[in-house]
């Protein structure tokens, strides 16, 4: 999960990381121009976009508690055992639909393994060896019938490979700071541009009232662009799980709607309802 804090100082807002996930898949199937290159396979790489984090669905429906916030664990900081098994996972399922998907999610979460938390025992180090050394193999299984597809042999270059995987890193860090943390400055490197080189995505709050900010650097195909989550309103911290489970069961969500003009402007209002929902909305090319 994502915690983002929301304007209720008691509160915040716990986003799961299959609906981060959607997050990026949006950004996916508006992204590019003449600056920032379309992609191929589309429909793939938007389907690894936005399903990357699926083996994470089980355990958002049963979350485990972190006893030092009293909040639910993030994808930060549950332990790594558990982040490895869900990464397999996720990428296992993607294999049942679509190999390119499988397959660039597997380079992607390969490269980030052991960024997010620190690595302090000899058995956590022998988790990620092992994760390595099993992604690597199925790398070159699903390489080898890839680039036998002719459909998909054209997408399995090494320069259209690369280009792919910090595609995915690139959405998927974009929609995990967003949905932290909408009114924090932040930037988003190594994001792929034409003629093969890469630029940082500048994220600028200009007001945090009404939730204005600035995008430097317009990645996208439309001069106005909408993204939507939903997550669950925590109005309090919990002392076990079982408490917060049945919370997350039972309690309403909150409904957040962000409207704004170009650059990247945003005017925010909340109301009661049963989801919440983060839009951003329009740009400048």
């Amino acid at each position: 999960m994502i915690i983002q804090e929301n304007s209720e100082a008691h509160q915040v807002i716990a986003i799961s990381q299959t609906a981060h996930a959607w997050v990026s898949g949006q950004l996916a199937r508006q992204w590019g121009n003449e600056c920032f290159p379309s992609f191929a396979p589309v429909e793939p790489l938007c389907y690894a976009a936005e399903q990357h984090d699926r083996g994470f669905l089980d355990w958002e429906r049963q979350p485990t508690l972190n006893p030092k916030s009293g909040l639910p664990h993030t994808f930060e900081n549950i332990p790594l055992s558990l982040h490895v098994e869900l990464r397999k996972k996720s990428i296992l399922e993607l294999k049942a639909v679509s190999l390119y998907a499988a397959f660039v999610t597997s380079l992607y979460f390969a490269r980030a393994v052991g960024k997010q938390s620190p690595v302090k025992s000899h058995e956590d180090r022998h988790r990620i060896v092992e994760f390595l050394t099993e992604q690597q193999a199925l790398q070159r299984e699903l390489l080898g019938a890839l680039r036998k597809d002719p459909y998909l042999r054209s997408a399995c270059s090494d320069r259209a490979i690369e280009y792919n995987r910090r595609l995915l890193a690139a959405w998927d860090q974009l929609s995990v700071q967003l949905c932290r943390n909408p009114n924090s400055q932040f930037s988003v490197n190594d994001v792929p541009t034409a003629s093969d080189k890469s630029c940082r995505l500048s994220v600028i709050p200009l007001d945090p009232n009404s939730r204005e900010i600035r995008l430097k650097a317009w990645p996208f195909s439309k001069s106005r662009v909408e993204l939507t989550c939903e997550g669950h309103v925590l109005d309090r911290r919990f002392t076990s799980e079982a408490d917060l489970r049945k919370y997350l069961t039972q309690f309403p969500k909150l409904k957040r709607q962000i409207r704004g003009k170009s650059p990247l402007h945003f005017c925010a209002f909340n109301s009661t309802s049963e989801k919440l929902k983060f839009g951003i909305i329009t740009g400048c090319m």
